[in-house]
């Protein structure tokens, strides 16, 4: 009962919470991820920050994410089974 109660209430506070990269265009998104990057000197991962940052804005259809190659979604895959970004795709 407890057990039920405490879920409920963890998912009405969840739907509750925003997620701040919703909404934001494909193309702004990756504009803003290259100039964070620019800006603190970390132009030589800038493709892994908008990769992270596409993840980031919708990860429960990281499948249809163009940016990522299928050793990043063998990745994914994996984590999300083993529990890491299960949280994160229930969210969605």
């Amino acid at each position: 009962m407890i057990v039920r109660q405490l879920h409920r209430l963890t998912w009405r506070c969840i739907n509750r919470i925003q997620n701040p990269l919703h909404g934001i265009p494909h193309d702004t998104l990756l504009v803003q991820v290259e100039a964070f990057a620019q800006e603190y000197k970390m132009q030589d991962i800038s493709s892994i920050l908008q990769k992270g940052a596409l993840l980031a804005q919708n990860p429960g259809q990281f499948e249809s994410i163009k940016e990522l190659d299928e050793k990043d979604l063998e990745v994914i895959r994996r984590e999300k089974t083993r529990g890491c970004l299960k949280i994160f795709s229930e969210l969605c």
